[in-house]
């Protein structure tokens, strides 16, 4: 906003981040627009907004960050962003949730100790590494075991084996997509919650 003198308040910036999301190349855009309307007069949100468009997708990792948190409402908030920003499909998003949980499943038992091994067993860099290392150790066999199974179940599930219904005609979203995937990273939030506490 600054390089091309559009005169916006710290609030509004931050609302334009909060939306945008990843998709951080229509901020370059958004601001010749708003250059060429308001010039360098001072404006807020409600001047921005309409020229703002959808909401952009955000990363995978703050969905299992939500999740790994036992943060059910944040995981539910998160998946409806990527099911809002049509960035990802509900298939997509129950494929990052496996992949989440297979890494730990594999890491359950393998006597792994350390992010170093972690990531040479997984292939991955050591950062996530250590965080699927540290979440199988608190969830144990049993809710890694579970995970699987719901996350089974919800692919199944989106791949016809149960309906919702079709398009929502307002917001364009498959309300089944929607359903299935806001139960499942529920489901697993509360389960790592309850993990925390034992």
């Amino acid at each position: 906003m600054a390089e091309y003198r559009v005169s916006v308040d710290r609030v509004a910036c931050q609302q334009v981040a909060d939306q945008v999301g990843d998709d951080v190349a229509r901020v370059d855009a958004l601001a010749r627009t708003l250059q060429s309307i308001y010039g360098t007069a001072p404006i807020n949100f409600s001047h921005i907004e309409p020229y703002l468009g959808d909401a952009g997708d955000v990363p995978e990792w703050d969905l299992t960050d939500a999740i790994d948190g036992g943060d059910a409402t944040k995981a539910i908030v998160v998946a409806r962003r990527m099911l809002d920003s049509k960035g990802r499909a509900g298939l997509q998003i129950v494929n990052i949730l496996q992949r989440h949980y297979l890494r730990m499943a594999r890491l359950e038992g393998s006597g792994v100790h350390g992010e170093e091994e972690a990531a040479a067993l997984l292939g991955i860099n050591k950062y996530p590494a250590g965080k699927s290392l540290r979440v199988s150790e608190r969830l144990g066999p049993e809710r890694i075991s579970t995970a699987v199974h719901w996350i089974t179940q919800a692919d199944l599930n989106l791949k016809g084996g149960a309906s919702y219904g079709g398009k929502d005609l307002d917001t364009d979203l498959d309300v089944t997509d929607l359903t299935v995937v806001e139960i499942l990273v529920a489901r697993l939030a509360k389960m790592t919650q309850g993990a925390r506490r034992h």
